[in-house]
């Protein structure tokens, strides 16, 4: 007699791996800041009130990221190993005394530009403006005049990083970025205080 064939059900760990991680108080990342510096104006928004709210992320999202990373992966195989996910910390100082750090994780790092991979199911024409966002943080923070932002395009033939973005330096624009997270920081601490 033939047995029901096995069936391992791996969701509850897709779904678990794929949670929100707790964020820190102080300690910005260069991938939220749009979604934090602009939650006024965007659905998925992150007013200084949910700051700490830890993302609930269905299946199909959850598969979506899950994706995207195999494809950054993919990539970067074959690019230079060294200038890839290159980690950093910046510490935005007033008058001598540290008031955050953004951190963040760049794409690729060549020595003349920054390189951001955007994955989606469907092809972008242009890249959207928080990609800008963050590419154009990049570029301070790196040390870099530009930076190209590529969507990773796989054919039956090819694999290629279409360009969808480029944005250049501009550190008066940096600058303007970082005061307005000191007013969401400042805004984070009071929240902070009056709830304990």
């Amino acid at each position: 007699m033939k047995n029901d064939p096995l069936i391992i059900d791996l969701t509850p760990k897709v779904l678990e791996a794929s949670r929100g991680y707790p964020k820190k108080f102080g300690r910005y990342s260069c991938s939220m800041l749009y979604n934090m510096l602009e939650a006024s104006k965007i659905p998925w928004g992150i007013p200084p009130a949910k700051y700490f709210d830890i993302e609930d992320i269905d299946f199909s999202s959850a598969m979506r990221m899950i994706k995207g990373i195999q494809t950054h992966e993919l990539v970067q195989k074959y690019l230079p190993k060294e200038r890839n996910e290159i980690k950093f910390e910046y510490d935005y100082i007033v008058d001598g005394e540290k008031k955050f750090t953004v951190v963040g994780k760049v794409d690729h790092l060549p020595d003349d530009s920054v390189w951001e991979f955007k994955t989606s199911e469907n092809i972008f024409a242009k890249s959207k403006d928080y990609h800008d966002h963050q590419a154009k943080l990049y570029c301070t923070i790196c040390n870099r005049p530009e930076a190209f932002i590529f969507q990773p395009l796989e054919t039956d033939n090819s694999l290629i990083l279409k360009e969808i973005g480029h944005v250049l330096r501009d550190d008066a624009w940096f600058e303007s970025e970082m005061k307005r997270l000191l007013n969401y920081h400042e805004r984070l601490a009071l929240l902070m205080k009056e709830n304990n």
